[in-house]
C-alpha cells in the first residue's frame, strides 16, 4: 500500500456510500460518510510513509482486514476520522493494542 492506494481505496468507498445514498435518500448519513471518505482521500497524500508500511503489515492477515472492513462500515455511522492518517493509527492501534 502506498499514498495512493490508499487515497483509492478511501474513493471506492465514497463512491460506494453515494451510490447507497442514491437508494436511501431519506438516510443522510450515506451521504454524510461519502463526503468523510472524501476528505480522508484527500488527505492520504499528507500520511507519513512509515504509518501507511505499518498499517500495509496489517492489512495482510484475514482479522485484520475484516477490523479495517468494520471500521469503514462506521465511517459517517458514529465514526468520524479527521483524516486518513488518524484512521490508519485508529487501525493499527486496534490490531496491535
Amino acid at each position: 500500500m502506498d499514498q495512493s492506494t490508499l487515497e483509492e481505496l478511501f474513493i471506492e468507498q465514497a463512491e460506494w456510500r453515494e451510490q447507497k445514498a442514491i437508494e436511501f435518500p431519506n438516510d443522510d448519513r450515506n451521504a454524510t460518510a461519502a463526503e468523510a471518505f472524501r476528505r480522508l482521500a484527500s488527505s492520504a497524500k499528507d500520511v507519513p510513509d512509515e504509518v501507511i508500511l505499518a498499517a500495509a503489515e496489517l492489512y495482510d492477515d484475514l482479522p485484520d482486514i475484516e477490523q479495517w472492513n468494520e471500521m469503514c462500515r462506521t465511517v459517517g455511522f458514529g465514526r468520524y476520522p479527521d483524516s486518513a492518517e488518524s484512521f490508519l493509527r485508529e487501525f493499527i492501534s486496534s490490531r496491535t493494542g
